[in-house]
């Protein structure tokens, strides 16, 4: 007896339903598959050529091992190394992994455009050459920033923390012409000597000093890459016991905020205040300063300053008082004559001489 039309109808719904599930499995077997192979041995080579030339477009270029899919991070790139356009000397910037955020909205119109990156567990080593001083690099460890790209050669760093020489810091701000930091190329001066010299004495001594725990520096910024006199922010620096060369102390907490000023003069302004401070002319109870600087970019000898320096329990080799107050003018360049230039008034509580 042949089948009645409905049972017709519900054996080739059966069929259908049974066909249908089956190339849903294939099909979740085949996206597996593709899956395993992007996260093991690489995403398509389309993919990686768009990146590539996405971040070379934006003055970024890198080599890599390899480029793979991680399930929590997305598309990222393993030993990756910075290098400058020209390809002809390695930067001293490296990365164990670099990661990139797609502009979805972008790729929704057939554009492959990345929204930013991601550098994880970087290294920077930044040689300090200068004359008649002693060769020095500086070394950056476990460097992680998150950079959002906003113009072709305007970053916002969310994030950008690291640490080196037993300081631990955390910054966030904007970057202008960011891939000349990337390419470890830095502009020459001017005019006046090169800030190397400085910042290799200044090496030398945080080499020598101790901080329990690691010196915390957090801050923000703005500055252009191309031209560092320009640059503004904020700086924070905090640690309860610290051992220098120049003395000792505990709870120390520092702010500097410098601004671009006029004539090519940047402003610094910083306050200090420490507890049980020694050095080796004497030691303070209790000690605050302030300063207030204007430099002629890029040689750090101020051109202007104003210094207070303010001190309770003042023991010396001279003698002791109960409180010190230190004001101090400066106008002059040439460190011949800030002795003889230098305005200094000092006030004193509960004096006592020795001798």
């Amino acid at each position: 007896m042949p089948d009645s039309p409905p049972s017709r109808f519900w054996r080739r719904t059966r069929l259908t339903f049974r066909w249908c599930r089956i190339a849903v499995w294939f099909l979740l077997l085949a996206l597996l598959c593709a899956g395993l192979w992007v996260n093991r041995v690489g995403v398509p080579d389309f993919v990686r050529h768009a990146i590539v030339a996405e971040l070379e477009g934006r003055g970024v270029h890198v080599s890599f091992q390899r480029m793979r899919l991680l399930w929590y991070r997305g598309i990222v790139a393993e030993n990756v190394r910075f290098r400058p356009p020209e390809g002809k000397t390695d930067s001293p910037l490296s990365a164990r992994m670099m990661s990139f955020r797609p502009d979805f909205r972008a790729l929704a119109r057939g554009e492959f455009r990345l929204h930013g990156f991601s550098i994880n567990d970087g290294e920077a080593v930044i040689a300090l050459t200068a004359s008649n001083l002693p060769p020095r690099s500086l070394a950056i460890h476990g460097l992680n920033a998150q950079v959002d790209l906003l113009r072709s050669n305007l970053w916002q760093l969310s994030l950008l923390e690291g640490q080196s020489l037993g300081v631990r810091f955390s910054f966030s701000g904007t970057l202008t012409n960011g891939p000349l930091l990337l390419a470890g190329k830095r502009p020459e001066p001017a005019t006046g000597p090169g800030s190397a010299r400085w910042l290799n004495l200044a090496v030398g001594e945080i080499e020598k000093s101790q901080f329990t725990p690691s010196l915390q520096l957090r801050g923000s910024f703005s500055a252009d890459a191309a031209r560092p006199e320009l640059a503004s922010g904020r700086l924070n620096a905090t640690t309860v016991l610290f051992n220098s060369p120049w003395g000792t102390g505990r709870d120390l907490e520092a702010v500097f905020t410098f601004r671009p000023a006029s004539s090519n003069l940047a402003e610094v302004r910083a306050t200090w205040s420490s507890a049980a401070t020694q050095t080796r002319w004497g030691q303070v109870s209790a000690l605050a300063a302030s300063l207030q600087a204007e430099l002629p970019f890029p040689d750090p000898r101020p051109r202007r300053l104003r210094g207070h320096v303010e001190g309770s329990g003042v023991n010396t080799l001279w003698g002791r008082a109960r409180r010190l107050d230190i004001e101090a003018h400066l106008d002059s360049t040439d460190p011949a004559r800030w002795a003889a230039d230098a305005d200094l008034t000092v006030t004193t509580q509960g004096l006592q001489a020795f001798g």
